[in-house]
């Protein structure tokens, strides 16, 4: 169950930007939305303080993580500064900050409990690896992309889960998997990111 606070913003926010609804909307098809609750069935058992949540888009995945656990603070970075603009009119509370940032330029405050990257297709090789570089020692870490070559946004596809795994850092997960969506595969890991 999703608290209906996010769902009345959500409907808000359309209602009031019908030329952005088509967009935005895409947060909800089935592989997109069915990918976020992969992920948070991944994290229900943890013990999460504080998260930071890269090519977090439009906020979406932030306030689904705030639901389940409520007050953690979150911050939700993405490249594109229209994403923080949208937040803006459906955030709920203070727990999320939204941040435009190249993820690669991201400067960390402190040590985050949990890292996840749910776009790693969207990035080239030299963005994700910079990205990866700076990610504190010892933190957790999510990690999504998929095989949907057809998709001109996707510029770093994986054509396997072991293909993932190897072009994202991932050596030794403590947990990968694959999600089938409609047409394409999309891939997870979890770990603990080591040097």
């Amino acid at each position: 169950m999703i608290s209906d606070k996010y769902v009345l913003k959500w409907m808000e926010y359309i209602r009031n930007n019908p030329e952005e609804a088509k967009r935005f909307t895409e947060c909800f098809w089935p592989s997109q939305f069915d990918s976020k609750q992969w992920l948070l069935s991944k994290i229900q058992d943890m013990q999460i303080t504080n998260v930071v949540i890269f090519g977090g888009w439009y906020g979406i995945l932030a306030q689904l993580i705030s639901d389940k656990f409520p007050g953690i603070k979150i911050i939700t970075v993405d490249l594109d500064p229209h994403c923080e603009n949208v937040f803006k009119q459906i955030s709920c509370g203070d727990n999320i900050t939204s941040i435009t940032s190249c993820a690669s330029k991201y400067q960390y405050s402190s040590k985050p409990g949990l890292v996840i990257n749910t776009s790693c297709e969207h990035m080239t090789q030299d963005i994700y690896s910079k990205w990866w570089d700076n990610i504190p020692n010892g933190t957790t870490y999510i990690i999504q992309g998929n095989d949907y070559f057809d998709c001109e946004e996707h510029i770093r596809c994986s054509e396997s889960l072991e293909h993932f795994l190897n072009q994202n850092y991932s050596d030794d997960p403590d947990y990968s998997g694959i999600l089938p969506c409609n047409n394409f595969k999309r891939y997870m890991a979890i770990g603990t990111k080591n040097d």
